[in-house]
């Protein structure tokens, strides 16, 4: 049964309650696209072997909404921000993840495993760039300090990673440089130019 305090010990990290990474990263996400549950997908698009044929392709759409939550937009806003804070000041629990040049929002957490075990679960949940949000990174770790201590700095280092990275290519650019075709060269380098 459900009681009062249990909504209580849940408000501070204390409780039954048992999610996933991927399933904070849904949420996460919905947060920052302002409020639609996308159905998540692990890969794009798995394609045959060299010289089979193409009709082989089997194509996973990006971008399809589950639902949505139930938050005024107003209340939704005043998340964001508070993510958005976590990172960017200075006293913030989630500084330790701040990159320079993109605005990181984040959420740490310290949670208990039961059973009167002392080790806690330590969690990030982020999401960038904050004006147009592209990415949701989850990190977490079991035995850690802190979310912003201890996982922190490891999503840093993703979203370092992920603004290295070289631009991601259409599909119809991708298929040019795959086929080797004489425009694949213009392609590759116009988009490094982006």
């Amino acid at each position: 049964r459900w009681m009062a305090g249990d909504t209580a010990n849940l408000s501070i990290g204390h409780g039954e309650i048992l999610v996933t990474p991927l399933q904070m990263a849904v949420v996460t996400a919905a947060v920052a696209n302002g409020g639609k549950v996308l159905k998540p997908r692990l890969v794009s698009q798995i394609e045959p072997q060299e010289g089979a044929e193409k009709k082989g392709i089997v194509r996973f759409p990006n971008g399809q909404v589950r639902g949505t939550i139930n938050v005024s937009a107003k209340n939704l806003e005043l998340v964001q921000k508070a993510m958005l804070n976590d990172v960017q000041l200075p006293d913030g629990t989630g500084r330790q993840a701040a990159v320079s040049g993109l605005q990181i929002a984040a959420k740490t957490g310290t949670a208990q495993l039961s059973h009167g075990r002392k080790e806690k679960i330590v969690w990030f949940v982020s999401y960038a760039p904050f004006e147009n949000p592209r990415y949701a990174v989850v990190v977490v770790v079991e035995g850690g300090n802190s979310g912003g201590g201890t996982c922190g700095p490891v999503a840093r280092r993703i979203y370092e990673a992920i603004i290295k990275r070289p631009p991601e290519l259409t599909p119809s650019e991708a298929a040019l440089v795959r086929t080797g075709s004489d425009t694949s060269e213009h392609v590759a380098s116009g988009l490094s130019a982006v």
